[in-house]
């Protein structure tokens, strides 16, 4: 009901009888792929209908639950991939078996917005993989123009930036020997906050599933507040009401499609009085 494409995907592939699940129905005689229709999770209605009509599985070139990132990186499904990475479930420097990064994978498509998605959110130009290829070899051996032109301008501008970062920093040393008052101005702070901004959205990422760790391995919540990490009782509280609230709407859908099919009957019943009404009078 929640629509998560990746987990019903797992499921399905780990299952010894996948076939029964997709033909399970719920208290209210529903199979997975009614409900899906019904909560209109457009994603899972079409897996769960290329599934039931090739009766197997997907190959491992259709969609591949190992690296979910990569094979959106590859498809150019930029939306999937920006969730994937934002929810933790994908680093944006994963590699597959072969070595290569979600970037090499976007390259191999020549999915010119996810590189340039990529590279914006932190992705490694420098990372290789098992045939000791960078993004920019890769992309050179693939022949894809658009990609390299794309990584050599960026690597372009990141130098340029290091080496003016590097320049401001030695004149700075020399000026901090003067007072506040006489301090020049810093044309680097932009630059310099932006980059503090990212580390602390990435240090907020790993803390986050460092807890997932934590609590998976059996570690509780009172030894976190020893540490001095608990997590805001507010987060709790939200989260246990936006769960209570989605129960309630999920009854509400239920009962919603129970008056939607009464009143299908109700016509129904409507329009064949009409006909046996016609047919007497005439």
């Amino acid at each position: 009901m929640e629509g998560h494409l990746e987990v019903v995907q797992y499921l399905l592939s780990v299952s010894s009888n996948w076939v029964s699940q997709l033909e399970a129905r719920t208290d209210m005689g529903k199979t997975p792929k009614q409900l899906a229709k019904q909560f209109q999770r457009a994603g899972v209605v079409a897996f769960l209908e290329h599934t039931e009509w090739k009766r197997r599985l997907s190959t491992k070139d259709e969609v591949d639950l190992k690296v979910p990132g990569h094979t959106a990186a590859l498809s150019g499904d930029q939306m999937r991939l920006c969730s994937l990475v934002a929810s933790g479930v994908v680093n944006v420097n994963e590699v597959d078996e072969d070595g290569n990064t979600l970037l090499h994978k976007a390259i191999e498509g020549n999915q010119s917005e996810c590189i340039i998605w990529l590279l914006e959110n932190g992705a490694g130009v420098n990372r290789r993989n098992c045939l000791n290829e960078t993004p920019l070899d890769f992309a050179k051996r693939l022949k894809n123009v658009g990609a390299s032109k794309i990584l050599a301008t960026f690597e372009e501008e990141d130098k340029a930036k290091v080496a003016k970062h590097d320049h401001h920093q030695m004149v700075s040393d020399k000026d901090n020997l003067l007072p506040d008052c006489l301090q020049p101005p810093d044309e680097n702070a932009s630059l310099g906050k932006d980059r503090a901004l990212q580390r602390i959205v990435l240090l907020a990422k790993y803390l986050y599933r460092a807890k997932l760790d934590f609590f998976q391995f059996g570690g509780k919540e009172i030894e976190l507040e020893k540490c001095g990490i608990s997590e805001e009782k507010s987060v709790r509280e939200l989260a246990n009401e936006l769960e209570y609230e989605r129960g309630i709407r999920e009854e509400l859908e239920i009962e919603l499609e129970q008056c939607r099919q009464q009143l299908r009957e109700a016509n129904y019943n409507l329009d064949t009085l009409r006909m046996q009404r016609r047919k007497e009078l005439a």
